[in-house]
């Protein structure tokens, strides 16, 4: 994971290091502990090593992030712009609180939602609109 965060940043450091710059300091082995509690599942140690070296990120502030979309960028980092700034990656924080937030669709909405879900052919995907599981 250090690797493929060394690389990342890299890039990030070539074509858009404002944005680097919003990629949060790494989170302690406890407070992992207590994500992983909270949840009731352990994470994949890539996942753990990831947040580790990076909780997420904060959001741009929109003065620099109108600035971003004005530079004179090259083709690939144009295209990729548009991408990255879709959704932010998120910290501990806000992954606990989308957990949550679907947990709570799954408990009190599941027959409501449950009716929706189809595969084809009938029966090889279990019926489910949201699971604790998801993280």
């Amino acid at each position: 994971m250090a690797d493929s965060w060394k690389r990342i940043e890299a890039w990030l450091d070539a074509y858009l290091p404002v944005y680097k710059h919003t990629l949060k300091p790494g989170l302690s082995k406890k407070e992992l502990a207590k994500f992983e509690k909270a949840v009731g599942a352990s994470l994949p140690e890539d996942v753990r090593q990831s947040w580790r070296i990076h909780d997420g990120q904060c959001h741009l502030a929109d003065d620099v992030f109108d600035a971003l979309l004005e530079e004179d960028h090259d083709t690939e980092p144009r295209s990729l712009i548009d991408v990255i700034f879709g959704e932010r990656l998120l910290d501990l924080e806000s992954a606990l609180k989308e957990w949550r937030f679907w947990a709570k669709i799954g408990e009190e909405h599941w027959d409501e939602m449950e009716w929706s879900q189809t595969s084809s052919p009938e029966r090889p995907i279990q019926r489910c609109y949201t699971t604790r599981g998801w993280i």
